[in-house]
């Protein structure tokens, strides 16, 4: 036997095992609880249309800078999770009025307006210009949430347009997905509300697009 290799008395106990599991368990809850902080921190700061510092930011949430690198490896690090924080936030606000409802139709209408509204609303639209506008530029992994956010948002979209008779659903989601941001983002940087009839032209569009070819 290689005298390097642990013997049975050399293994942690199940009780041991139980005492680790315990401490590993305290520690990741208090690195979400960290984090989760820090996020809602930068979200308010970052919707108010500032440009924190990373001490306003660990100040803000009663923490330390040593905290901060410890989870966030940048300052662009840490606004893009802010960015994806909210990109999750989007997705399930869509996804809970699409819930609402039986029919493809209002489903997709659901979605549309839910998108829409973060240039609806004049508070909304301007926390999130103010966050979209702090990851412009170089921010890779700000880009990459974006993405992300259109897929997953693509994903939600591809049942509803298979009902209304998409032959490619999983092209035509992407490309209504990618569609429906890009309206969205537009009408925020205009900072013009979309209107009942903006929405219903974007629906008109998107059910002839989708339509079989008769």
């Amino acid at each position: 036997m290689n005298v390097n290799e642990p013997t049975r008395q050399d293994l942690p106990s199940s009780l041991a095992q139980e005492a680790i599991r315990r401490s590993l368990s305290r520690r990741q809850d208090a690195a979400e609880n960290d984090v989760r902080r820090m996020i809602e921190v930068g979200r308010e700061l970052l919707s108010e249309g500032s440009n924190p510092r990373v001490a306003d930011i660990v100040g803000a949430a009663d923490l330390s800078n040593d905290a901060f690198y410890r989870y966030f490896q940048s300052k662009e690090d840490f606004v893009a999770a802010v960015v994806e924080d909210g990109g999750h936030r989007l997705l399930a606000y869509v996804e809970r009025k699409m819930a609402e409802h039986d029919r493809a139709g209002a489903r997709l209408r659901a979605a549309v307006s839910a998108i829409m509204s973060q240039a609806g609303d004049a508070e909304i639209a301007t926390a999130t210009r103010n966050i979209l506008a702090s990851s412009i530029g170089r921010n890779q992994r700000a880009t990459g949430a974006r993405n992300r956010l259109e897929a997953a948002m693509s994903g939600l979209l591809r049942d509803p347009l298979i009902e209304l008779g998409s032959a490619d659903p999983d092209r035509d989601a992407r490309s209504v997905a990618a569609m429906l941001m890009a309206q969205m983002e537009n009408f925020l940087w205009d900072e013009h509300p979309p209107s009942e009839d903006d929405l219903e032209h974007v629906l008109t569009f998107i059910e002839k697009a989708v339509a079989p070819t008769r």
